[in-house]
This record gives C-alpha cells, sequence and structure tokens, in this order.
C-alpha cells in the first residue's frame, strides 16, 4: 500500500506510448547525464550526476525533469529492469570503479562515466518494452527520498528473485536434440559468441596500441629538450632546431593525447558496451533454454503418467495379470493400498494438470522464442547504427590525427630549406676567429 501510494505522487501508472521508425530509433524521452559533483570526504565519498529528461510524453506531469543520481541509482534501475524483464536484452552500464581509490574522482573518469551512464538511459528509452517500465519511471522523475524508499522496499523482492533467475538459467550451452528450433537458436548463440571474442580481440589490440603511444610520448618528451639544448649551442641552426623541439611539446605530444582520449572515449568504449552487450544477450539465450529444459521436462512427465494410466487402466480390465511387468513394478503395486479405479482417477486428474502445464510452458516458450529473435533484430539495428558512426568518427579521428601532424612537420621545412651551407661555414668560421682573438688575448 505504501509503496503505491508513494508511487502514485509522482507519476501516472499507465504504461506509455511509443512512437519509434522503422529502425526503432526515433527517441521519445531525451536524457542528458550532466554536472558530476563529489559529495562527502574519504571513504563515504561519492559522485553523483544530473538527470535531466526532456518530453512530450503524457505520463510526465512536466515536459522538464532534472533530479540528481549516483551510480548506485544506476546500478538499482538496471538490476529492476533485468529481474523485470529477464528475456530481453538490457543496456549494460560501465562497471564499478576496481581501480584506486581516488581516481573515480577524476575528470576524464568521471566523464567517460557520464558518457557511459547517458548512453544506458538513452538506450533504456528507446526500447519500447523498456520505456514502459515503472522502474525507469521512478527514476527520472522521483524525488531522492522516494527513490530511496522504493530502493529500500524491492531490494530484497529483487535479488532473490534475480538471484531464483540467474540459478534458473544455468544450463548447458549445447543444442538441445529436443528442441525443434535448435538449429536456428544455435546460430544465434555462435553469433554472440563469436562476436564477442572478436571484439575483445579488437579491444585488446587496440588498448596495445594506446599504451604504445603512451610510449611514443614519453618518448618524444624525451627528445624535444634534446633539440632545445642543441638549439641553444648552434647559430646558424638554432632556429629550426628550436622549431623541431617545439614542434614536439606543442603540437605533436598534445594531438598524440587528444588521439588517445578520443580513441579510450570513444572506440575503447563502445567497443567494451558492446562486449558487455554480447553477455547479456548470452544470459537472454539461456533463460530461453531453461525454459525450453522445463518444457521437455513436462513433456516427459505427461508420458509418464499417461503409460502408467494406460497399464493400469489395462490392469483393471484383465485382474491378476502380470505381464510385461518389471520386478520393481510389482513390488510396487503389492505395497500400494490405492484400489485401481482410484489410482485411475488420480492419474487423469494428474495428466489434466500437468497437460495445462505444459500449455502455459510452450506459450512461454514461443513467447521467449519469439522475443529472443525480435531483440537479436533489433540489435542488429542498433549495431549497424552504432558502428557505422563509430566507424565514422575512427576514420575521422585518425585522419584529423595526421593531418594535424603532418601540418606540424611540413612548417619546418621552409626554415630547414633556408639554411644556407655557405652562410653556415661563414658563420663558424667567423665565430672560431672570434674564440681565437679572444683566447690570444
Amino acid at each position: 500500500w505504501y509503496q503505491r501510494r508513494v508511487r502514485g505522487s509522482f507519476f501516472s501508472q499507465k504504461r506509455l506510448p511509443c512512437s519509434m521508425d522503422s529502425v526503432g530509433l526515433l527517441p521519445t524521452l531525451q536524457i542528458s547525464v550532466t554536472d558530476p559533483e563529489k559529495h562527502g570526504e574519504g571513504v563515504k565519498a561519492y559522485v553523483s550526476f544530473a538527470v535531466i529528461t526532456q518530453t512530450d510524453l503524457p505520463s510526465f506531469s512536466e515536459g522538464r525533469i532534472e533530479v540528481r543520481r549516483r551510480y548506485n541509482d544506476f546500478v538499482w534501475l538496471r538490476t529492476q529492469l533485468a529481474v523485470n524483464n529477464p528475456e530481453i536484452i538490457v543496456p549494460p552500464i560501465p562497471p564499478k570503479m576496481s581501480d584506486k581509490f581516488l581516481a573515480r574522482f577524476k575528470d576524464d573518469f568521471l566523464e567517460k562515466r557520464r558518457k557511459a551512464l547517458e548512453l544506458f538511459l538513452n538506450r533504456v528509452a528507446l526500447h519500447p518494452a523498456l520505456i514502459a517500465s515503472i522502474d525507469l519511471n521512478t527514476f527520472l522523475c522521483a524525488k531522492e527520498w522516494e527513490l530511496k524508499t522504493v530502493q529500500a522496499e524491492s531490494e530484497t523482492s529483487s535479488l532473490s528473485t534475480l538471484a531464483k533467475k540467474i540459478s534458473n538459467i544455468k544450463v548447458g550451452n549445447k543444442p538441445n536434440p529436443d528442441d525443434p528450433q535448435a538449429e536456428k537458436f544455435e546460430r544465434i548463440r555462435k553469433y554472440f559468441d563469436d562476436l564477442q571474442t572478436n571484439l575483445l580481440q579488437i579491444y585488446s589490440q587496440i588498448e596495445g596500441t594506446l599504451k604504445k603511444n603512451q610510449e611514443l610520448i614519453s618518448d618524444y618528451t624525451a627528445i624535444a629538450p634534446g633539440f632545445l639544448w642543441l638549439a641553444q649551442s648552434e647559430t646558424e641552426l638554432s632556429s629550426p632546431l628550436h622549431s623541431i623541439g617545439k614542434a614536439y611539446t606543442d603540437q605533436i605530444i598534445p594531438s598524440i593525447q587528444e588521439l588517445i582520449q578520443q580513441q579510450e572515449y570513444g572506440l575503447l568504449q563502445s567497443l567494451h558496451q558492446y562486449v558487455l552487450t554480447c553477455e547479456v544477450a548470452l544470459d537472454v539465450i539461456r533463460r530461453r533454454d531453461k525454459i525450453l529444459a522445463e518444457y521437455l521436462s513436462t513433456q516427459r512427465s505427461i508420458e509418464s503418467v499417461r503409460n502408467e494410466l494406460q497399464r493400469t487402466q489395462e490392469e483393471s480390465n484383465n485382474p491378476g495379470s502380470t505381464t510385461n511387468k518389471s520386478a520393481l513394478l510389482l513390488i510396487k503395486d503389492k505395497m500400494s493400498f490405492e484400489d485401481p479405479q482410484t489410482k485411475i482417477q488420480r492419474l487423469e486428474l494428474k495428466l489434466e494438470q500437468e497437460e495445462k502445464v505444459l500449455q502455459t510452458k510452450q506459450k512461454d516458450l514461443e513467447r521467449v522464442s519469439g522475443t529472443v529473435v525480435s531483440e537479436l533484430e533489433r540489435f542488429h539495428k542498433w549495431k549497424t547504427y552504432d558502428f557505422q558512426l563509430l566507424f565514422q568518427d575512427m576514420v575521422q579521428t585518425q585522419l584529423e590525427f595526421h593531418r594535424k601532424v603532418q601540418q606540424a612537420w611540413e612548417a619546418l621545412l621552409p626554415g630547414i630549406q633556408e639554411l644556407s651551407v655557405e652562410n653556415a661555414r661563414r658563420t663558424f668560421w667567423m665565430t672560431s676567429s672570434r674564440k681565437s682573438l679572444l683566447a690570444e688575448q
């Protein structure tokens, strides 16, 4: 009662409409995550973000809503969505910080997390099922004390439900030979397995490239002073040597640093999000495997009950017959105090109940199978859209980087080409003569 009263105070219970285009990428909610702010000190310190929602949906009382949320609130939302939508590929969130304590308060880390959290919220808002989630509305609209109340009430039930669902999907990865759609879903499973493996390999290689670029920065940082020092001991060569040293420090090194930052926040983060998404998709498939296993188990149970019912009916029609009876069944019959007619009635009732359960399991299996297929289609649309933008950004970033480096080197050529060997020789002898004269005096 209290939870319903609290929730009813800040949003409508009706489901939200979705105006999605044919690709499913038109937003009905525009959500931004901004303004990271540190609270507290020491081990109790944490960072909150401003979450700003802009929408014209009738479920929201205002067109613009702003709340502050911390990382744990995002974790709560994602957990709730996963628990309540086990057949949907719920977008992942960035993992909890595991590096040194102070690193999570650095500007570059906060910016990386902010972008990932904003992407998570907008992906959720673009999903036709997740956008209707009460928990999403709670997260976007509730006052801080209202959110804490809902979280406290949902924490125990959600964790137990999640644990149950997780235990329910612990099935093997091998295709079930009794699955009529085994080939289709094995292809889906293999696709996500291969995609995750390939993405991890690319991620690892790009990460290694970034480390080499960091080492290159260290090398260039050490090289630059050498040119500057050499410029101080030269006359004719002083200007170009000084220009080369400044080109390293002022243009080339900053360009490499910018490239590293763009690839880390753009390319690597996007690849990491898709690696996590693949794992979520595999969990969804394992959830379907579990429902399939329950369906097949019910089928076997019905077959067993049907066989026993048939055998009991035959024995009732032919009293004293022991034909085709195993020794175990004979002993079991002797120990049973149930008369044949009562047993028949019990088995018929059990068979009827099991068949109803089978119908329910079959509907669940069909629903989940259909959802998995539609989620895969949606995933492919998003992947194509994301990777198109990602590759465009990657290529443009590389072009811009090489353009800056090329311009830096090209700017040095006129000064170097203006050097005159004759002037350098004359300057050298004039300088040497002056030094000799001073030595004699």
